[in-house]
């Protein structure tokens, strides 16, 4: 009797050490996941960060050459306002000369 008690209590220790390692074995698991998930979180964050900062780079590029088109183009017709207004100055000028005398 006492050795079937024995045996009933050695099996239970050993169950019980089993059972113990499990627990740490799946809470070394969980850790190593853990680790796992974060290290995939910031690797993507970090990827993510990248290509945000490549799209605006890319969108500032984009509205600095719109801005330089609109820039060449006010200069082209300011010239071009002035080139005429200096060929025509003096039809110009001789007109208000005589719509004021005129009146």
């Amino acid at each position: 009797m006492d050795d079937i008690i024995h045996q009933i209590l050695d099996i239970d220790a050993r169950a019980q050490r089993k059972l113990q390692q499990a627990y740490e074995d799946r809470d070394h698991m969980k850790e190593e996941l853990d680790g796992q998930v974060a290290k995939i979180q910031n690797e993507e964050r970090a990827a993510l960060e990248e290509k945000v900062q490549r799209q605006r780079e890319s969108r500032r590029k984009q509205q600095e050459g719109e801005v330089e088109a609109i820039r060449q183009n006010a200069k082209a017709a300011t010239q071009k306002l002035t080139e005429e207004f200096q060929g025509r100055e003096d039809e110009w000028l001789r007109h208000i000369v005589e719509s004021v005398l005129n009146g």
